[in-house]
């Protein structure tokens, strides 16, 4: 049958100026061939990084945009996101059977998946039919793209993909492809600004394919281009020597849709109005001096794309940086307001972003609900006459810091810069205090100046103490600031003294910004990130919280939501890790993807990471309840769960076989501190501890653990002292199978697993409950079968920390079959003969 359907062919073209050629009709370009099979030159380019100034590339791109704007054709504008506007739950409900097909496949047809999809008209359906079959072909292409591109695929992935890309087609494609009458003149413009994930790649590619010109701008970097278009065969690159962030996005509002989000899926609002120039004073105040005009630092807001990355980066990297003794310092200085929808990870990124600070700043000071003031009883007498003296007005504030000088108030600093700095920084903010606030009188001032005095000698000081803020070459990092809570209007104050000291600030709170709406409403000292989602603030964390990451598939089948899909892969030495600490990600998963995830290794899963000295190891705590309709079936999959490599399999319940007495409890008692926790000095001095023989990584491991189990809320019943006991003992007194497997654990590879089946009433005891809640903090994968549907792990640990799926029917004293695989293949093998006789 001939094909009589119009389609025509993409051939990416070259340009010495894309800004232009852009422009261009399809017909004055070279390649152009018009016709039944015609022959569309289309520009796919990145443009990466600045070629002049940051004020030249801004309006280049303004320009760009206008022109864009009106031109006759579809244009579309994205910037750091392509957003996916609704879950459609008909595009979900027509391709579900295609979906359930490749589950069943073990090879993957982009074809074949193409043309089901175009079967069921999940792909858009053009009048005229020009664009039709190259629809059908981009999406193919682009398919096959992806999959060749993965390290790991399956039916899920292809699942996922294919969902989002069809989303976003639904939601652009009729918009860009309004006037197709003129298409072969005017082909539709894409423009798409900032940082850009893997995904939203393959759909601007999908979009060159069918004749649209899309232009990719980053002032930084090429994203993952590189990994995605590695030989530039769908794109072409335009790359400039400089690369800074860019303050401000070029956007134009006009005939702009809402697409512009300067955000992260958590933030609603963000106010930039940087302006480091402090008010002038109200005209009754005696008019500034100068008391140091040069060698001081001159602070300016730097904006964040990524804040809590971007904090890190040294002054060398930060746009507008100068070095010498009169230095100009970019610093971020943000309000960080309201939490993630889920609080847990928001409490992780609190504590890890404090670990961070911690292990890289040159200086670092955290503030928690608080500034503490400092006992200084000699600098408040050095400073107690000047309140006192005769015919002195202390509210003229050039005269007031001239004899503070007089007195010596200041921090004594060898480095002129710093010292100069202090004196001006303090100024500043004393003019922003008058002109601020209302009613302020003599004793106001002077309990607000000697607070900010007290606070400046004591963590000024402190801060600046190794900061080198004079080195030209600016291969230095800055000192660091974080506000934690509620805080007062005089905290504040000096939070802005210590921006304009050249320290980055980030003041957290996840209930409100009482502290800084008065002070600094309009956003001119410091930028504001709010989130509409708000709570009372808890306290700042200690430990890392369990957070359970969802695997792609559980949020597909959750009808395509947000989807969060991070995957960390590398080649490691062998125990490159072992000392340090481990994070379980428990995931939640569907039962097809236990038997998937069953057998790869840890950083091959999704979440896996290593991260300030902690591996990140997504692990599976699952129950499966019942068996299928064809028990074969169900013991075909519970074989190759127990036949996995390391795996210890229990045959029934409970499974420990812990000996300890009375007495071993009693003495037990005697390893716990006054708060509670395993003291391990005394432990390892107590007979009942037996694996001094251990790697002492791995012992200090094992007795972390046990101390997190004592505050981790994952039991049913109150963790009481005697159950802080069993709990010891219980994982001192673990099977030698156990232990072994917890020696071998290399946590980027196998994953060891424990395996229990149950087919009676009988219960699990408390020392099978600790040894399970204390591996699945190491990270272990547990598996519990349940042919009878019984209630085991239900009745001792809370469900939120484990996945249960449920087979079609219970079946009771079900006895183990024989599991040996290759038993179970000649068995079948075996069946299939009698059926049909031999050839």
């Amino acid at each position: 049958m001939i094909n009589t359907r119009k389609s025509f062919k993409v051939v990416i073209t070259n340009s010495n100026n894309p800004f232009d050629d852009l422009l261009k009709p399809l017909h004055q370009r070279s390649g152009y061939k018009s016709g039944k099979l015609p022959i569309f030159p289309v520009l796919f380019y990145r443009y990466i990084g600045l070629k002049n100034n940051e004020a030249q590339y801004i309006n280049k791109i303004c320009e760009l945009d206008n022109k864009l704007s009106n031109l006759s054709c579809g244009y579309k504008k994205f910037v750091d996101q392509i957003q996916i506007k609704a879950v459609n739950k008909t595009l979900l409900s027509k391709t579900q059977i295609i979906w359930n097909n490749l589950s069943k496949s073990d090879t993957f047809s982009p074809m074949n998946i193409t043309n089901s999809l175009a079967s069921v008209n999940a792909l858009p359906n053009f009048t005229p039919s020009l664009l039709n079959e190259s629809v059908k072909s981009a999406f193919e292409k682009v398919l096959t793209l992806y999959i060749n591109n993965e390290a790991v695929i399956n039916s899920t992935k292809i699942k996922n993909f294919s969902l989002k890309l069809l989303t976003w087609v639904e939601d652009y494609i009729t918009t860009l492809y309004k006037n197709t009458d003129s298409f072969g003149m005017v082909n539709p413009k894409v423009l798409y600004y900032g940082n850009i994930k893997k995904h939203e790649i393959y759909f601007l590619i999908f979009l060159s394919q069918i004749g649209s010109d899309v232009l990719f701008i980053n002032s930084m970097n090429d994203c993952d281009f590189n990994v995605i278009d590695k030989n530039n065969f769908y794109s072409r690159k335009i790359e400039f020597k400089s690369k800074i962030p860019v303050k401000q996005l070029p956007i134009n509002k006009k005939n702009n849709s809402a697409v512009y989000n300067v955000k992260t899926t958590h933030v609603n609002t963000v106010k930039n109005k940087p302006n480091t120039k402090i008010n002038n004073v109200s005209k009754n105040i005696v008019p500034k001096i100068n008391l140091t005009t040069a060698d001081k630092i001159n602070s300016k807001l730097k904006t964040a794309h990524e804040l809590f990355d971007d904090i890190f980066l040294p002054l060398s990297s930060r746009s507008g940086f100068i070095g010498g003794n009169s230095p100009i310092v970019p610093v971020c200085f943000y309000r960080y307001i309201g939490i993630d929808e889920n609080v847990d990870i928001f409490y992780n990124k609190l504590y890890r972003l404090d670990k961070k600070l911690t292990l890289k700043a040159s200086a670092y000071i955290k503030f928690d609900n608080n500034i503490s003031l400092i006992n200084n009883q000699s600098l408040v007498k050095q400073c107690q006459s000047i309140w006192t003296m005769q015919g002195f007005n202390p509210m003229k504030v050039d005269s007031l810091i001239a004899n503070l000088l007089s007195c010596k108030a200041f921090p004594n600093v060898k480095n002129k810069t710093i010292s100069n700095s202090f004196i001006n920084a303090f100024k500043e903010i004393l003019d922003l205090y008058l002109s601020t606030e209302s009613n302020v009188n003599v004793q106001k001032l002077k309990n607000f100046a000697m607070k900010q005095l007290l606070w400046l000698n004591e963590y000024g000081l402190k801060l600046t103490k190794k900061y080198d803020v004079t080195n030209v070459s600016g291969n230095v990092i800055n000192p660091k600031v974080l506000h934690y809570g509620n805080i007062k209007s005089h905290e504040v104050y000096f939070l802005m003294l210590l921006a304009k000291l050249g320290c980055d600030v980030l003041y957290i709170n996840p209930k409100d910004d009482i502290g800084f709406n008065s002070i600094d409403p309009d956003c001119k000292y410091s930028y504001l990130i709010e989130s509409n989602n708000k709570c009372e603030a808890q306290s700042f964390p200690r430990e890392e919280i369990l957070v359970r990451t969802e695997t792609t598939a559980f949020k597909a089948s959750n009808e395509l939501a947000d989807m969060i899909y991070t995957e960390s892969d590398g080649i490691y030495k062998p125990w490159q890790f072992e000392s340090y600490e481990t994070k379980p990600l428990t995931l939640k998963t569907t039962i097809d993807e236990v038997k998937i995830l069953w057998n790869e290794e840890a950083r091959m899963r999704t979440g896996f990471k290593i991260e300030n000295k902690t591996v990140y190891i997504p692990n599976l705590f699952v129950k499966i309840s019942g068996v299928y309709d064809d028990l074969n079936l169900y013991w075909d999959d519970v074989a190759i769960y127990k036949n996995c490599e390391n795996t210890v399999f229990y045959e029934s319940v409970p499974f420990s076989s812990t000996q300890y007495s009375r007495a071993d409890l009693y003495k037990c008692a005697y390893i716990l501190d006054n708060e509670g926790f395993v003291d391990k000095e005394k432990l390892f001095a107590s007979n009942l501890y037996k694996f001094s023989y251990l790697k002492t990584n791995l012992q200090n491991t094992i007795i972390n653990k046990i101390n997190q189990l004592f505050v981790l809320p994952i039991f049913m019943q109150d963790i009481t002292k005697d159950f802080k006991l069993k709990i010891i003992m219980s994982i001192l007194s673990m099977d030698k199978e156990i232990l072994n497997l917890i020696q071998n654990f290399d946590y980027p590879f196998k994953i060891p697993k424990i395996m229990i089946y149950d087919n009676n009433e009988s219960m699990f005891n408390e020392q099978d409950i600790s040894i399970l809640a204390f591996l699945n903090l190491l990270g272990f994968d547990i598996l519990i079968l349940t042919p009878t549907g019984y209630n085991n792990i239900e009745n001792n640990i809370k469900s939120k920390y484990y996945d249960i799926h449920k087979l079609q029917k219970v079946q009771f004293d079900l006895q183990l079959d024989n599991l040996n695989t290759e038993r179970r293949l000649n068995k079948q093998k075996s069946f299939w003969s009698s059926l049909f006789g031999r050839s």
